[in-house]
């Protein structure tokens, strides 16, 4: 809930909506209008935490993926 140091490592509390606004990971156009030309370039992958990130990432996305290609091979299969 704050800035924190965890020996000598300095985390600075970020909250996830600020850093799906950032010019710095979504500029130089201005963050708040649709550019689909800026997803075209690779960006750091936690960039867009729409799911969370790391070993505790949203279990409703481990769930889904697996439950797209299932939808997948039956579409494929008929």
């Amino acid at each position: 809930m704050q800035d924190t140091y965890v020996d000598k490592y300095y985390f600075e509390k970020v909250d996830v909506l600020s850093l799906h606004y950032d010019s710095e990971y979504w500029g130089p156009e201005p963050v708040h209008e649709f550019y689909p030309e800026r997803h075209a370039c690779k960006r750091h992958p936690l960039a867009f935490m729409l799911f969370g990130g790391g070993p505790r990432i949203c279990l409703g996305m481990r769930f889904a993926f697996p439950e797209i290609k299932l939808c997948l091979l039956r579409l494929l299969d008929e």
